[in-house]
């Protein structure tokens, strides 16, 4: 048997590996965004057309990023998001550096998500699939972030959404609902009983047309 003494000192190795591993996630992380920004930003008049398309499917995952639980990587996050939001020229840049800069809490949260949207005009659909995935992201922070704004797209753009999605979008929207049922997080379970009426309606609303 080990002396007590030696364990002790495995078990901080241990923790301190664990940390300077997340650490490291956290770098990469961060560094992968601010790269990201970069190149949104120095495109160039070229590729312009081409950056606006990678800028808009950066979106969602841009915003779910000003939730991580790194400050240095929401940071960086938030510089990538305007720059995205400059490149596609919406409506409310000022608004938007506002929040970014100087906004906090949930209020914030809320205008920004929907800056994002107005300024988006029937892409509700699109956001909404592209957060889906988050839904099965083994970060809890980024699920639960993926949760409120599904939540919110459902809530506030449920007629857009009959419109627009088509029968295997909700098939897919289907199925990540019948895994949150079964989730054993309790959060999720509860986010899946309160949205899946609107999910049912948004079915039959659907598969008519």
């Amino acid at each position: 048997m080990a002396p007590a003494g030696h364990c002790h000192r495995w078990a901080g190795t241990e923790g301190e590996r664990r940390v300077a591993a997340g650490r490291e996630q956290e770098g990469v992380r961060g560094g992968a965004i601010f790269l990201y920004g970069d190149v949104i930003y120095s495109g160039g008049k070229k590729f312009r057309q081409a950056l606006k398309s990678h800028a808009f499917q950066a979106l969602v995952p841009l915003l779910f990023h000003l939730a991580d639980s790194c400050p240095e990587v929401v940071t960086k996050a938030k510089l990538t998001f305007l720059r995205c939001a400059i490149l596609l020229k919406w409506e409310f840049r000022k608004e938007l550096f506002r929040k970014l800069a100087w906004g906090h809490g949930p209020g914030a949260e809320n205008d920004i998500f929907i800056y994002m949207v107005e300024s988006n005009f029937n892409s509700y659909h699109q956001f909404l699939m592209q957060a889906l995935v988050y839904l099965d992201s083994p970060n809890r922070r980024l699920k639960l972030t993926a949760m409120k704004f599904i939540g919110g797209i459902l809530q506030d753009y449920f007629s857009n959404l009959c419109f627009y999605l088509k029968k295997d979008d909700v098939k897919t929207l289907k199925k990540y609902f019948e895994t949150l049922r079964q989730d054993p997080d309790s959060m999720s379970r509860r986010f899946c009983k309160h949205f899946s009426k609107d999910v049912a309606e948004l079915s039959q609303y659907v598969m008519i047309f």
